[in-house]
C-alpha cells in the first residue's frame, strides 16, 4: 500500500509540474514569434501545389 501512495504522489507532483509550466508558456509571446518568422518566409505553396507531378509521387508514396 506504501508503494501504491508513493507511486500516486510521484505522479501528481509530476502532472503538477507539466500543469504549471503548461501554465507559465506565453502563446501570445509565441504568436508573435511565429508572425516575425513567417515575414521573412518569402515563397510558401501549399502541399497540393507541386510544380510536376513527379516531385507529387516523391513526398506521397502510394
Amino acid at each position: 500500500m506504501k508503494f501504491l501512495a508513493l507511486l500516486a504522489a510521484s505522479f501528481s507532483v509530476l502532472y503538477l509540474v507539466l500543469v504549471v509550466h503548461a501554465l507559465s508558456f506565453s502563446s501570445q509571446k509565441k504568436a508573435e514569434e511565429i508572425d516575425a518568422l513567417s515575414l521573412h518566409v518569402k515563397d510558401v505553396k501549399p502541399s497540393l501545389s507541386f510544380s510536376s507531378n513527379a516531385y507529387q509521387r516523391f513526398v506521397y508514396a502510394p
